[in-house]
């Protein structure tokens, strides 16, 4: 039987762009030019208008150990 932990952290991202590092790792990137474009005009309006320009990503870390059985 295993056991975890999880630990939470956040990282203020306050960047010239701060899309930029969502975009590596997200699957907005397979949107068509355009749309993903379009997508991202609106969430930097969102962040610069509904929140001052400033983000906070979020993250997650777990830890899971288990113990292997001799079969």
């Amino acid at each position: 039987m295993g056991s975890g932990h999880s630990a939470r952290a956040a990282a203020p991202a306050v960047r010239r762009d701060p899309l930029r590092h969502g975009l590596t790792y997200s699957g907005h990137r397979a949107l068509d030019a355009d749309r993903r474009a379009g997508l991202l005009a609106d969430i930097r309006e969102l962040i610069e208008d509904g929140f001052g320009g400033r983000i906070t990503k979020r993250y997650l870390h777990e830890l899971i150990v288990t113990t292997r059985s001799e079969a």
